[in-house]
């Protein structure tokens, strides 16, 4: 949702992503495996690949937004357990929380034992 972006991802003062953008950056790498939609500020979203001795973050290249792919994903990371702080503990979080994706060290049981499984 617009508002979650808004408030988790957007509120970040070294990001340029308003939530709307933040949103269709989502939708569009979710839903068309793209990085460009066309409701967002932006033509597209870049990330030059770390590695090369250049730091190229939160800037505005012909019309692309560049970010650096470490600190939007530190981003992410904070606002998803900013979020998750906030709703710990109601029902509907403890209701979907045993579903949640996560790394199983030792498998799961019928289908793949004895090695980690993420699911």
């Amino acid at each position: 949702m617009v508002a979650w972006c808004e408030r988790h991802v957007a509120a970040h003062n070294d990001i340029a992503l308003s939530g709307e953008d933040a949103w269709h950056f989502r939708c569009g790498l979710l839903h068309q495996n793209t990085t460009q939609h066309r409701r967002s500020s932006f033509e597209r979203v870049l990330f030059v690949e770390p590695g090369h001795g250049l730091l190229m973050h939160n800037n505005v290249i012909n019309g692309a937004l560049n970010m650096d792919i470490t600190i939007f994903t530190q981003i992410l990371v904070v606002a998803a357990r900013q979020w998750e702080e906030s709703v710990k503990g109601t029902e509907p979080y403890e209701m979907n929380a045993a579903a949640m994706i996560r790394r199983h060290p030792l498998g799961i049981t019928p289908y793949v034992v004895g090695v980690p499984v993420i699911s």
